[in-house]
């Protein structure tokens, strides 16, 4: 009976080790999951806040040889990643397109070129919506329409409208972007129309061109107009 007493003493400090040793690796697990969570909320935390943090603008959007040119400033105290464009048609149906980029804009600092390297050429008659997003998940968009497409006002003023031959007036050509889209690349030329007797002779326009023309605003160009003839201008 004593020796059966003793066997039954082992046995129960076996099992008492067993659950102690039990114990302390599922406190640890438990103390090591809690710490990983803990992780994963303090990082997620910071995304968020960086998110936040981060801030920039399209401000240029031209075509270089029938390639997208977008010009964007970083305006925060964060860091930019660039890494997806997308771009619609919306000239033609069903047709949006999502490209994998990797430009980083440095705090306070401006890059362009995007969208030259990607493999996607612009029809200059179409219209473009373009989405820029960045690696923090942030977007910046902007609507590209060709004039072609554009509802625009465009008024040609002479002032004086009526000079001697030999003297100067000055053109001004007013153009109003009335539609819900940024219009790029504005180039004015002048046609003559009819056959007039007198012969102008501009100088070189002011400004040459409009990089970008926002929703509800204006674009002035003025030229110096040499008029020489029987007619007045």
């Amino acid at each position: 009976m004593t020796k059966r007493r003793g066997l039954t003493s082992v046995v129960g400090g076996v099992f008492a080790i067993i659950a102690i040793i039990t114990a302390i690796g599922y406190v640890t697990y438990s103390l090591n999951l809690l710490e990983k969570f803990n992780q994963t909320v303090l990082v997620r935390t910071e995304e968020s806040i960086d998110r936040g943090k981060e801030e920039f603008d399209i401000v240029k959007a031209n075509l270089v040889n029938d390639k997208l040119n977008i010009t964007v400033q970083n305006s925060a105290s964060l860091p930019v990643h660039l890494t997806r464009l997308w771009v619609e048609n919306m000239t033609v149906s069903n047709s949006v397109f999502k490209y994998d980029i990797d430009e980083v804009v440095s705090s306070g600092r401006i890059v362009s070129n995007i969208g030259q390297n990607i493999a996607f050429n612009v029809d200059s008659a179409d219209s473009y919506h373009i989405k820029l997003v960045t690696e923090r998940g942030n977007s910046q968009q902007i609507t590209l329409n060709s004039v072609s497409s554009a509802p625009l006002n465009i008024q040609l003023l002479a002032i004086p409208p009526t000079v001697p031959s030999g003297f100067k007036t000055q053109l001004v050509m007013t153009v109003t972007n009335n539609g819900s889209g940024t219009l790029t690349n504005l180039v004015p030329v002048l046609n003559p129309v009819g056959s007039p007797t007198a012969t102008c002779t501009p100088d070189p326009v002011s400004p040459s061109s409009y990089d970008t023309l926002a929703p509800g605003s204006t674009a002035i160009f003025s030229w110096a107009v040499k008029v020489t003839g029987t007619e007045d201008a």
